[in-house]
């Protein structure tokens, strides 16, 4: 009985734990896909700056919030990363426990 709702709950984990894994690889995917329109929204601001010089200061200004925007977003898609390793790290050792 116990032995059975262990590895039912294991199962439940491992289901689970490949769920994250999914979500996280396409929430990472979708995180390329805007930094590359982040890349190109960039330009267009450099170039708009070089045409129209007396507005480049609140042009960079928008650009260095963007930048924290697309570094906070990076480092929130890295820690679920982390996260997710360390919990399928733990899982894993859990698992060999009971096996030895």
């Amino acid at each position: 009985e116990l032995q059975t709702r262990l590895i039912t709950s294991l199962q439940v984990l491992h289901t689970n734990l490949g769920a994250h894994e999914t979500k996280i690889f396409s929430d990472e995917k979708r995180w390329l896909e805007a930094e590359k329109l982040f890349g190109g929204a960039v330009k267009k601001l450099l170039a708009l700056v070089q045409t129209a010089p007396k507005y480049s200061a609140g042009i960079y200004e928008v650009l260095n919030e963007l930048r924290v925007i697309l570094d906070t977003g990076k480092e929130m898609s890295a820690r679920n990363r982390a996260f997710l390793e360390s919990e399928q790290a733990s899982l894993s050792e859990f698992e060999k426990a009971l096996t030895t």
